[in-house]
């Protein structure tokens, strides 16, 4: 007779283990594992008492796409495309896509700027 071995089965446990967790290769996909942008200590020009952030965004010579705004701005993609959607963010709409002036952008930042 021969003898058949079988290596036992390691088991692995995740925290969030259920029906709805995201698989690793969904997780890693997605993005989801990026750390998250800064938010906090936004660096404030000492010349205009505004945040660096909108010369950042004037001193780009192209539109800006909503993710690469998104980015910048520290949130998300959707929540751009959704002010944008609600006319609440000035934007332009070329052959469907999304684009920001930078202009346009650093002045409606300016607007709603709020010193500390």
């Amino acid at each position: 007779m021969t003898e058949t071995r079988t290596e036992p089965r390691m088991e692995t446990t995740t925290l969030d283990a259920g029906p709805f967790a995201p698989s690793r290769r969904r997780v890693a996909r997605s993005g989801l594992r990026r750390k998250p942008p800064a938010r906090a200590g936004v660096p404030v020009s000492s010349q205009h008492g505004q945040p660096e952030i909108i010369a950042v965004i004037e001193a780009r010579r192209g539109a800006w796409s909503a993710p690469d705004l998104a980015e910048l701005l520290g949130c998300s993609g959707k929540h751009i495309y959704a002010l944008a959607k609600s006319g609440r963010m000035p934007h332009l709409r070329i052959d469907g896509m999304i684009r920001f002036d930078p202009g346009a952008t650093a002045q409606w930042l300016r607007e709603r700027f709020i010193a500390a």
